[in-house]
């Protein structure tokens, strides 16, 4: 048995006299490989960031639109489709009274105004409720159309008691190119 371990022993001596160090072969082809996994990492992080930045920047846009539509629908609601067709609407522009309630044989309007506008220039639609003194203006931004020729403001069905909206809102960061979000609802108006 002690034979043995010591050829044994004798045998490792060797390949450990033999063999002091790395080659440069088994150096560089270990560098490569450690690159390579370095490298793959580091792009698996940066696509990752980038997917959870354009992931937060469209939940905020979805976000920003969701509040500009119910706000739009919220007050279209409180109106009557004669009261905005006399107030010269536009597709750009709506502008109306909101219906205080009903005396039995009168609907009761308010005596101010609420517009709303848009302006294709600036991409920005402003609301101004001139219920308040000073008129109180809310304004939002990077509101675009997809076509020129729309506007976010659908009258066609004004007859039937309706309006459609188009809000479209695009948002671009250094990092992405840009992300869009349109949202297209119909409101009812109130029965004349």
């Amino acid at each position: 048995m002690k034979e043995t371990e010591r050829k044994i022993f004798l045998f490792l001596q060797k390949l450990l006299v033999k063999r002091r160090g790395f080659t440069l072969v088994e150096i560089l082809v270990a560098s490569f490989l450690l690159i390579a996994i370095i490298s793959a990492l580091f792009l698996l992080l940066n696509t990752g960031q980038f997917i959870n930045q354009t992931g937060s920047l469209k939940l905020e846009l979805i976000s920003e639109v969701r509040n500009v539509i119910e706000l739009l629908m919220r007050d279209l609601r409180q109106t009557f489709a004669y009261e905005i067709r006399n107030n010269q609407p536009a597709s750009n522009h709506l502008k109306f009274r909101v219906c205080l309630g009903h005396d039995g044989t009168n609907i009761l309007l308010s005596n101010r105004y609420i517009e709303y506008i848009y302006d294709n220039i600036t991409h920005s639609l402003t609301r101004i409720d001139y219920n308040f003194d000073p008129e109180r203006r809310w304004t939002y931004n990077d509101i675009v159309v997809s076509d020129p020729d729309k506007e976010p403001f659908d009258l066609t069905e004004l007859n039937n008691n309706k309006i459609i909206l188009t809000i479209r809102v695009s948002k671009e960061k250094f990092f992405s190119p840009p992300i869009k979000e349109t949202f297209i609802s119909e409101v009812k108006l109130r029965n004349e």
